[in-house]
């Protein structure tokens, strides 16, 4: 992949270095110690995140008598062990989903006579897509940590185990782990912290996963709607971009068109190795 070269391929390269995805895939990024220090970035905080799911379930005990507070607890828990998952998986498949976004590139087909105007209205949509989801993901979670500071002073009133009442103030995510109502809002500030980081870790793993997903998806169904389309003129009719070479349509086969036939199926295989040849098929059934 040719940084310098982003209108060839069909996703958003200037945002996936903005986001930092471009950095996580690739293996000439800043290293320490031979690890890419996005990786290792990445691993630290999803221990963290881990850390505090597992202070969540702790919490379940004192949840019985409590099947709302229990299933909002569950929920956060699962959302959170899984967002860490998925970015898990592209950290220890970033080299061969690296090796995969090849695809991406208009280049990436070897037959010349291709439109290349399905390329451009792929990447159109691409780039349209993750910069809406993007800026959508990042302006939502921002006005919810506003929202949330400025509702701290309410009261919310949490039924323990014994049947007594405790009164906590309003967070992020109401996670009180298993401190007591008193430490709580003692150390509120802290707390706030805590969950602003869960939080902020939480939206920027799941938007990673999503830009890549729709950027390789993107990038299979431009690649094989491209030579479908080359399947259905071969032979018959002139692609848009050799309008000016072909000027009568023959239809007995020539000798060329064998040739011509012969790059389409190996770029339909090559498509199809890129996909299945690596570890991303793993992270597409996610």
């Amino acid at each position: 992949m040719d940084a310098m070269k982003d209108n060839e391929y069909i996703f958003n390269l200037k945002l996936s270095k903005l986001i930092g995805l471009y950095q996580i895939l690739d293996p000439n990024t800043i290293q320490i110690f031979g690890y890419n220090v996005y990786h290792i970035g990445i691993v630290f905080v999803s221990l963290y995140m881990m850390a505090i799911s597992l202070l969540s379930l702790i919490r379940f005990y004192y949840l019985i008598n409590n099947i709302n507070e229990y299933t909002f607890y569950l929920g956060c828990v699962l959302n959170y062990m899984f967002s860490c998952y998925k970015i898990i998986q592209i950290v220890y498949c970033s080299n061969d989903i690296w090796k995969c976004t090849d695809i991406t590139s208009i280049r990436f087909l070897s037959y010349q006579y291709y439109d290349k105007s399905i390329f451009k209205n792929w990447q159109v949509r691409s780039i349209r897509l993750t910069k809406i989801y993007v800026s959508l993901s990042f302006i939502v979670t921002l006005f919810w940590l506003i929202i949330s500071k400025s509702l701290s002073k309410n009261i919310f009133t949490s039924k323990n185990l014994d049947g007594s009442l405790s009164k906590y103030r309003m967070n992020i995510f109401n996670l009180y782990l298993i401190a007591s109502d008193e430490t709580y809002n003692r150390y509120f500030n802290l707390f706030y912290l805590i969950e602003l980081i869960v939080g902020v870790a939480f939206m920027y793993f799941s938007t990673l996963f999503d830009v890549l997903m729709v950027m390789m998806c993107f990038s299979f169904l431009c690649q094989l709607e491209t030579i479908c389309d080359a399947m259905k003129s071969l032979g018959h009719q002139c692609s848009k971009n050799v309008l000016n070479i072909c000027k009568e349509i023959k239809s007995e086969i020539r000798h060329a068109d064998f040739d011509d036939l012969k790059a389409i199926i190996n770029d339909h295989q090559n498509v199809m190795k890129a996909f299945l040849g690596t570890k991303l098929e793993s992270l597409c059934c996610q």
